[in-house]
Formats: structure tokens, sequence, C-alpha cells
């Protein structure tokens, strides 16, 4: 029996589940860019409230 053999292919079944996981990371970093896209759409609401305050200023003077 080759020893050597079995040890390099071991080691290279090895650096194909990693090269899996960078792809894993990769799609997590994908998703926290669309979270990021969403909290910029929740600032623009929160702007669209502080206009409606402004309107009930006019409203009192």
């Amino acid at each position: 029996m080759n020893w050597k053999n079995i040890f390099a292919e071991a080691s290279f079944g090895n650096e194909v589940v990693k090269t899996g996981n960078d792809y894993a990371r990769t799609g997590n970093d994908c998703a926290r860019n669309g979270n990021a896209d969403e909290r910029s759409g929740n600032n623009y609401e929160r702007n669209g409230n502080t206009d409606a305050i402004n309107g009930n200023d006019y409203e009192r003077s």
C-alpha cells in the first residue's frame, strides 16, 4: 500500500472543503450589504416623519 498517495488525496480533499467555506463567507458579505441598504431606507422614512412635524408647526402659527 502506498501511504504517500493516500495522504496526498486526503490533503487535496481538505483544500476543496476550505474553498467551499470561502464561498459561504462571500455569501454572508452580500447579505450584510443588503441589510445596510434597508437601513438607508429607514433613514428616508424618518426624514418624512420630520416633514410632517414641521407641517404641524405651521398649523399652530
